[in-house]
């Protein structure tokens, strides 16, 4: 039985046979392994096993080696030095013409069969590191079979090898490779997968349009995105899109955006992701870290490659801007030049201009009002924050939960640092909320907030303590005293009445 591990050189040691430690990742003969309906080999692993046995043969061109055994050296040492194995004595003595080792004299001249020994080695060598490669590339999961047969043609080839039958050897080597090469090809398509997306939260007018629809359909909640397919939003809605990594895209009002790659590696639990953002904004928060390939943004004539995790970025006539809210980077590009944006920085890149210098991007306001974690008693509560100096208006977003994939209210432009919500029915909701500068550029987030939203349309209770009911009272001046509940709003024949 053969193992197979995933590091170490090829080399054939001494001793009968061939040792192979290098990478396969199974163990045993490949007979073991799941079977499925038999593939053809592709015309490329065909074409590389063919070039590896010109190559072997082209490497070994003179068939024999002519040396002369010296006085202290013995038939196993001149074996080991010209074949890498003391145990192929038998095939010198043979191709010598030699019957017997009792027939060696110092100084005689013996004929060693380089090519064919050599030639098979180095196919079994070639082989498995074919073999290595492929699982490498994840064949077992990818391809099963040809990994297989790869595998049970390199034993066989082996066992050829130790009943001294070179040529067999090396075919059976060469075959095993074009199977390694074929499954190599399998897993490389297989692991660069078209992946999907879904419309995992929208309010307001969301629609979508593929490459083979004619006109706009509307996007339902989780819908599912592909390739090359178009999403707008439409005045007063939002949509956010959810990767299969859990990534999300977040498209403000009036924005288009079409995906233009999404593609997984699920052997690595990798994917890359290309948007083109034709007209508005989104922000996005990426997950993986490190574990993520590429994110790209493309825009007419600029390109930003994303490593940052977090970041917004526009889009209209007059110019795209780019605000990173990440310690890892936002590389945007134009015309010829290059700006890298770190965290709570930003740049804006006029129309046919280079980006101009980044800019750090304001602070975050600091939330008044609900307290953090209040109740309000009403369905419209007023939300309300610290101004923040330089502002030229405000960015607020309310959620129902708080990583902010249920967006209830996003008003972007807010001028003052207030505002009065919808109504919201009764539940939990948090906020957050950042100031924008002069450019547009939206600036660090705020710490989020919550609030719980219980309405109390109960009147409050009122008790009136004097005078006493059916009271007769023969002064024109009549004085009134009883209590009810905080805040609560007394009018006595319509006029109101402060308490104590």
């Amino acid at each position: 039985m053969l193992a197979y591990g995933v590091e170490g050189d090829s080399k054939f040691p001494e001793g009968n046979g061939v040792a192979m430690s290098p990478a396969c990742g199974v163990t045993g003969r490949a007979k073991h392994l799941t079977r499925r309906a038999a593939m053809r080999p592709r015309r490329g692993s065909v074409a590389v096993a063919v070039l590896l046995v010109v190559s072997l043969s082209a490497a070994h061109a003179d068939e024999y080696l002519t040396v002369t055994i010296g006085s202290d050296e013995t038939i196993r040492q001149v074996a080991e030095k010209y074949l890498s194995d003391p145990d192929l004595w038998p095939e010198i003595l043979r191709s010598s013409g030699i019957n017997s080792i009792a027939d060696l004299t110092p100084g005689m001249e013996l004929r060693v069969p380089v090519n064919e020994i050599t030639a098979a080695n180095q196919a079994l060598i070639e082989s498995l590191g074919q073999i290595q490669k492929a699982n490498q590339a994840g064949a077992q999961i990818f391809a099963p079979d040809e990994i297989g047969r790869a595998l049970d043609l390199h034993e066989q080839a082996l066992q050829k090898r130790l009943e001294r039958e070179w040529l067999a050897t090396k075919d059976l080597a060469v075959a095993s490779y074009a199977q390694a090469t074929t499954a190599i090809d399998i897993s490389t398509s297989q692991r660069n997968q078209a992946a999907e997306a879904l419309v995992s939260d929208r309010s307001g007018a969301v629609e979508g349009q593929r490459p083979e629809d004619l006109s706009w359909r509307d996007l339902q909640l989780r819908a599912i995105l592909i390739e090359e397919e178009k999403v707008r939003t439409l005045s007063d809605s939002t949509a956010q899109i959810t990767f299969r990594d859990a990534s999300r895209l977040r498209l403000s009002a009036n924005s288009n955006a079409i995906i233009k790659e999404m593609r997984f590696d699920p052997l690595n639990k990798t994917e890359a992701a290309k948007v083109s953002l034709v007209e508005g904004d989104f922000y996005a928060l990426l997950a993986g870290g490190d574990d993520r390939k590429t994110f790209n943004v493309e825009i007419p004539q600029v390109d930003a490659v994303i490593d940052s995790g977090n970041f917004w970025v526009s889009n209209d006539a007059a110019s795209a801007k780019f605000t990173n809210y990440d310690d890892r980077t936002v590389a945007v590009s134009a015309d010829g030049a290059m700006v890298t944006l770190g965290k709570n920085e930003g740049t804006i890149v006029d129309r046919g201009a280079k980006p101009r210098s980044k800019i750090a991007v304001l602070p975050a306001p600091a939330p008044l009002a609900p307290v953090n974690d209040g109740v309000v008693y009403v369905a419209t509560p007023e939300l309300s924050w610290l101004p923040v100096d330089g502002s030229a208006g405000y960015w607020l977003e309310i959620a129902g939960d708080q990583n902010f994939n249920r967006i209830v209210e996003n008003g972007f432009g807010i001028e003052n640092p207030a505002h009065v919500t919808a109504p919201l029915p009764v539940g939990e909701y948090f906020w957050r909320v950042s100031a924008l500068d002069g450019f547009g550029l939206p600036g660090a987030r705020s710490d989020t907030s919550s609030f719980r939203v219980t309405p109390d349309d109960t009147p409050p209770y009122l008790k009136v303590e004097a005078p006493a009911d059916g009271a007769i009272l023969r002064e024109a001046a009549v004085g009134v005293t009883g209590e009810s509940e905080p805040d609560a709003k007394v009018t006595v024949d319509g006029a109101a009445v402060d308490g104590d």
